[in-house]
């Protein structure tokens, strides 16, 4: 796979030839959706990001679809799959509600199928607001974290709490139901489609 792609997986550095089927190994898989071009270049980023920064120590499975493709059925069907094992679902829009009405009761109802706790919730929203005047978005994913029970982080927490130095802390602290055991088993469930051509 290319490195660039958003969907991929990128196996420990752990300086040993590992192969990937060895049940041992732990897989992070983070699912992520966005809204447009500079969007998704920003979810390219935090997937780069999570990569060099926690790869030392589990496996990284990214996956990205657009709103927009979340209209077909099959397309919905597939990014639910993913989220089912998810760690983490990464939500990336400038907008001020989510695109395409009815996307957050979707999002609700496959976190559902989830284990306990649930993954942790990251909103990619440009990084603008405050404690009094937040933006819609950010304000309605923290209320919807909050309903299920899981974390939730905006852009500034994701930038201070997922660093090289804390990376191992991090990932210890993170529950049990965020790790798959074999880090193929997403890959062979989920296709994404090409868009803006970053999924080549």
């Amino acid at each position: 796979m290319k490195p660039n792609n958003l969907n991929s997986v990128i196996a420990p550095r752990t300086g040993t030839s590992m192969p990937v089927s060895m049940p041992e190994l732990r897989a992070f898989t983070v699912v992520a959706f966005y809204d447009d071009l500079s969007d998704a270049l920003r979810t390219k980023t935090v997937f780069e990001r999570l990569k060099c920064t926690l790869t030392p120590f589990v496996f990284v499975n990214t996956f990205a679809w657009s709103f927009q493709q979340l209209e077909s059925p099959e397309v919905r069907s597939q990014a639910s799959h993913a989220m089912i094992t998810a760690g983490m679902v990464v939500i990336a829009s400038h907008a001020r509600q989510l695109p395409y009405g009815g996307i957050d009761h979707w999002l609700e109802s496959c976190l559902v199928e989830h284990s306990p706790g649930g993954p942790l919730l990251v909103v990619l929203d440009g990084g603008i607001g405050s404690s009094r005047n937040e933006r819609e978005l950010r304000s309605s994913m923290r209320d919807f974290a909050a309903r299920k029970g899981t974390r939730f982080i905006n852009d500034e927490e994701f930038d201070q709490e997922i660093t090289p130095a804390s990376a191992l802390q991090w990932v210890r602290s993170q529950p049990a139901s965020s790790f798959a055991v074999n880090p193929m088993s997403a890959l062979r469930t989920a296709r994404v489609p090409r868009h803006f051509g970053i999924n080549d």
